[in-house]
């Protein structure tokens, strides 16, 4: 029974005394059982007339209440780079240049790469250092993915670069490759030099401290532990520290340590355009975010009961209110959301899992 209603005494319309009821009858005559049967005949139309109504008020009012029943049924899957097949990467990379090509739809000059850009620019002091950055750049992502969707025809999922396979030479990774992966790091290893590859010639509008300063898409890989020019360390993402990561007991713990030294560490080291607020001008960006998102998926489900709604600033860190009634903002780039309707992946917002 809906909350709000309760149900009625049912009413009877004769009230009749067991022993003199059937001599009342009989002595009335047939006038007052015509009487009666009018009676019941119009009860029983003012009962239907009610539960009609009822049927219709239940009706209207759920055609203006949202449901929140869940509509992801069938969670596509992400999955990593170097598993896609052939042409599933070649039409990834076809859609992604095709953003770098699709003129502004926010800030009015460059590419849509570069609205994305602009937003990240101006959510570096709110999404970062801050429990909202795992949810923040979820629904990030997110956008990214409709954009190439709706602009270049992208069918496929977000690919994710993993690269605890490639921590003892991330220098080496096939995903630098230049015809199947996104080209390796600038040609005279000096920041605004170009990178090889497919995007070697694409226009970015905004540089490293986040002004108008057009240039090409730069990486000079730099080895974080010594300051070699040419390589890259993966110390800080080696099996003992991801399994510190994944053993974290709350929240808090797993997103300072993913975004202070896990995620810091792959900018650090690609530099360039990676390395700055600028960072989404690389298409690196998305590939490593998408890792992000599923170490922190990875961590959800080991326990969805508690983790799903765990959602707390770190104690080392500047504290301000946080709350999963948070809304993720967007700067006009899309609509944004609650914290609470990106925690999970399988919603009505976001739809997907990872393999």
């Amino acid at each position: 029974m809906p909350m709000g209603f309760e149900v009625l005494p049912t009413y009877s319309p004769v009230g009749r005394d067991e022993n003199h009821g059937g001599e009342l009858l009989e002595k009335s005559g047939s006038a007052p059982r015509k009487i009666l049967d009018t009676v019941v005949t119009l009860l029983s139309i003012l009962a239907a007339t009610a539960a009609f109504g009822f049927i219709i008020f239940i009706i209207q009012h759920n055609s203006f209440t949202p449901s929140t029943k869940n509509s992801c049924t069938e969670p596509p899957i992400r999955r990593e780079w170097r598993s896609l097949k052939t042409h599933e990467r070649e039409e990834y990379l076809s859609a992604v240049k095709c953003l770098y090509n699709t003129s502004s739809e926010l800030v009015g000059n460059g590419s849509i790469i570069d609205d994305f850009t602009w937003v990240h620019i101006r959510a570096v002091k709110t999404s970062h250092e801050h429990a909202e950055f795992l949810p923040w750049h979820r629904l990030f992502l997110h956008i990214y993915e409709q954009k190439l969707r709706q602009h270049c025809g992208f069918k496929g999922q977000l690919p994710y670069w993993d690269w605890t396979a490639d921590w003892q030479n991330l220098t080496q990774s096939s995903i630098w490759d230049d015809e199947l992966g996104f080209g390796g790091q600038s040609t005279h290893y000096t920041y605004g030099s170009c990178v090889s590859g497919p995007f070697s010639h694409v226009a970015l509008r905004y540089g490293g401290n986040g002004s108008v300063s057009p240039h090409c898409l730069s990486r000079v890989f730099t080895n974080y532990d010594s300051g070699e020019v040419g390589s890259m360390s993966g110390e800080l993402i080696r099996p003992e520290i991801m399994g510190r990561l994944a053993r974290s007991k709350d929240y808090a713990r797993f997103r300072w340590m993913i975004e202070s030294v896990i995620h810091n560490i792959i900018h650090t080291e690609v530099v360039g355009d990676l390395d700055t607020e600028v960072a989404p001008n690389d298409p690196i960006f998305w590939l490593h975010h998408v890792q992000l998102d599923r170490l922190w998926w990875l961590w959800q489900k080991e326990d969805p009961h508690q983790r799903l709604s765990d959602y707390k600033q770190h104690k080392s860190e500047l504290q301000r209110p946080t709350s999963l009634q948070d809304m993720l903002q967007y700067n006009g780039l899309a609509e944004g959301a609650r914290v609470d309707q990106v925690m999970d992946t399988e919603n009505s917002i976001v739809c997907y899992r990872y393999v």
